[in-house]
């Protein structure tokens, strides 16, 4: 009962910084009374309600849609609300979906947070809860929500003790993030089909991009230096590398990312050292940037959103990878053009047995992406954007 304690632990440390003994004892005696009432009933028939919940990043949404049209699809009378992050509504608050409600919420802090969300989720029906995600802070919402039925994640998968707040859980299997989202499908009585995505692009948006773009000859190739997380970030001078020559051979480039300062300060740099066409970092919202990867012929980017963007749209995706592997994190069924190094960081930088470790493990060493070699993801870029060697 280790494992049990330590998360009753991080319960009572989550809810009493800053407060009395007193209010420890209320505060804590509220969840555990929440955690105790998770008796699982019987269940015949579809419910009237599924929810959805993926508060997470850019990427991790874009891989959640196809659930959510694959329910709406095959139960259309069945009204399904997705509780989101408001940093991503600019991309699927659009979406024609029947039923479809989208509830864009922050991620909760505390007591009240949760009872707030709680609210806004209750409704006459019976509902069923899709627990994708498996944060502590996650977790501790399940049960404030009530739900029929509450289906999570194996123990494996299922982080931070999600186990304790959901009574169904998807079995084991070594397999693509997306290919997860959708195993939920079964265990709904439903089928799982191909995933789709089709975005519909503003003709303002398109003009906007088009405009920037011109008319010169050459592919186009979008770069996007920054991932969300420093780890997982490629080195600049490698990327400089690769970018001047093919730069030699024609090849146009546009630099991408987002608004964070950070970002902004990397595109910065690597504008310095090799004069791209464009440098749009910072300048364009998520429907815009989606759209401009639609325009580009590839994608050249370390594991973060935008590479899921850019499968979403169709458009090859030079994806560099070393603390994940792209077999779990890469664009989707497309991953021909991808550097994936994670298997040499498991064994050279962890000394762990490739045998013992599954694709969840992650490489947290400052060296990973140094594994990645220049030569290979020139050529892969030569590759995704169909250009000749010397043409």
């Amino acid at each position: 009962m280790v494992g049990s304690e330590y998360c009753w632990n991080k319960v009572i440390s989550s809810l009493t910084t800053g407060h009395s003994p007193e209010h420890l004892h209320c505060k804590a005696s509220r969840y555990l009374i929440i955690f105790r009432d998770m008796s699982s009933p019987t269940y015949h028939h579809p419910p009237e309600r599924v929810v959805i919940f993926r508060q997470s990043a850019l990427g991790d949404v874009i891989m959640t849609q196809p659930l959510v049209e694959q329910i709406s699809r095959q139960w259309p009378e069945v009204e399904i609300v997705w509780v989101a992050s408001p940093m991503v509504m600019p991309l699927i608050q659009h979406l024609e979906t029947p039923k479809l409600r989208i509830l864009p919420e922050a991620k909760p802090r505390g007591f009240r947070d949760r009872r707030e969300l709680a609210s806004k989720l209750r409704g006459e029906g019976r509902t069923w809860l899709l627990c994708l995600q498996s944060t502590f802070r996650s977790n501790l919402t399940y049960p404030f929500i009530s739900a029929e039925r509450k289906i999570g994640w194996d123990r494996r998968r299922g982080k931070n003790c999600q186990s304790w707040v959901t009574q169904e859980r998807i079995e084991f299997r070594q397999e693509h993030l997306l290919d997860g989202f959708l195993s939920f499908l079964p265990e709904l009585g439903l089928e799982i089909n191909p995933p789709t995505w089709n975005y519909e692009h503003q003709s303002d948006d398109l003009k906007m991009i088009k405009r920037w773009m011109g008319d010169a000859k050459g592919p186009w190739l979008a770069v996007n230096p920054s991932a969300s997380k420093e780890e997982r970030n490629w080195p600049l001078e490698k990327m400089a590398s690769v970018i001047r020559n093919l730069k030699k051979d024609g090849v146009r480039v546009v630099l991408t990312g987002g608004k964070g300062l950070e970002e902004v300060q990397r595109a910065s740099v690597l504008e310095d050292m090799v004069q791209p066409e464009l440098n749009l970092c910072g300048k364009t919202g998520l429907k815009t940037l989606m759209t401009l990867l639609s325009e580009v012929d590839a994608l050249l980017s370390p594991d973060t959103g935008p590479v899921h963007m850019a499968r979403a749209v169709g458009t090859p995706v030079v994806g560099l990878f070393a603390v994940a592997t792209a077999r779990l994190t890469g664009p989707y069924g497309q991953l021909e053009y991808c550097v994936d190094r994670w298997e040499e960081g498991v064994k050279e930088l962890l000394g762990k047995d490739l045998s013992k470790v599954d694709w969840h493990q992650r490489v947290h060493h400052p060296d990973a992406m140094k594994l990645i070699p220049e030569d290979e993801v020139e050529g892969q870029c030569r590759n995704a954007l169909g250009s000749v060697e010397g043409s």
